[in-house]
């Protein structure tokens, strides 16, 4: 998928990682252009500048909260099966804990604290592990809770394959080697696992059943919801801009300061949701369609057609 993010005029190529700029044409490339010819090379460079990295992955920090904001959902706090988990989304970090371990995805970053040893370990995600995490969190908002979320996540192809092979890899307790090498493990799952193996800790067992059990989502299934947490609303779009724009003028950089209680109160579909064709096409993938995406609901994943959890 290649993305152009207008604010840095740059162009990205989240599949393979990369960052392009379009090169601008010489007196002589305009020249052979007008007359139909080229010397048939690209029109676009590709950039590696690590300040570039970071300017593209704040960017999209910002938008994945100017999203959470707008849905009113910047703070998830659910009890599951007594586990209290929370996944907070700030302009520039999203904080997941869990009763065992903390996690902070941030545009340097993937950081793992054992919150009982204090011990810690980080990785410096790739462009695609940093934005296959988005796009978990941006699952996490039209789910509307962790625990629909979840829901998904057991339905994920990928995800159940990974998962039942690993035999849920229990957070907390050491594999042989000792140290916090589980963590270095956790973190080498990816971005696209990472978040549905941290936050189905909290719910043992349960979860793994429900992985087992779960069907998956059709290949349709996976087609439209990979769509949908790509695309981004013109609004947001136009609201980020302003802010990067606003901080060039300024010679910082993107807010990075918790800000007030300033979500937006629930009215507005915020969000690209599932389209009525699938709501209602009678394949079960949720059950309250009629909510969904409603003039009161910025979206819920009610029920992905698996059995739901034993709590």
């Amino acid at each position: 998928m290649m993305e152009y993010i207008k604010a840095l005029n740059l162009y990205v190529d989240w599949e393979n990682g990369k960052i392009y700029r379009k090169k601008e044409k010489s007196f002589l490339d305009n020249l052979l252009g007008i007359f139909g010819k080229s010397q048939e090379e690209s029109d676009y460079e590709e950039v590696t500048s690590p300040e570039l990295e970071k300017k593209v992955k704040s960017y999209k920090l910002y938008e994945l909260y100017t999203l959470a904001q707008k849905a009113g959902k910047t703070e998830f706090k659910e009890n599951l099966n007594g586990q209290e988990v929370s996944v907070k989304i700030e302009p520039q970090r999203v904080t997941v804990e869990t009763p065992s371990v903390v996690m902070e995805y941030t545009p340097d970053k993937f950081v793992l604290r054992d919150k009982n040893s204090g011990q810690v370990q980080e990785k410096s995600p790739t462009l695609q592990e940093f934005y296959q995490m988005y796009k978990e969190i941006r699952k996490l908002l039209a789910a509307g809770s962790v625990q629909q979320y979840l829901s998904l996540k057991a339905r994920e192809p990928q995800f159940k394959q990974a998962y039942l092979q690993s035999g849920g890899m229990q957070l907390g307790q050491t594999p042989s080697g000792g140290g916090f090498s589980w963590g270095s493990a956790l973190l080498g799952l990816g971005g696209g696992l990472l978040l549905g193996y941290l936050l189905g800790s909290a719910l043992g067992s349960s979860f793994a059943e429900e992985v087992q059990n779960a069907p998956e989502l059709t290949p349709e299934e996976q087609s439209q919801i990979e769509e949908q947490v790509s695309a981004v609303p013109e609004d947001v779009v136009q609201e980020v801009e302003k802010t990067v724009a606003m901080e060039d003028i300024a010679g910082e950089g993107l807010p990075t300061e918790e800000f007030s209680n300033t979500d937006t109160p629930e009215g507005g579909d915020y969000f690209t949701q599932l389209n009525e064709e699938v709501l209602d096409g009678g394949n079960d993938l949720f059950a309250n369609a009629d909510s969904f995406g409603g003039e009161e609901d910025f979206g819920g994943f009610d029920d992905f057609g698996g059995d739901d959890f034993d709590i």
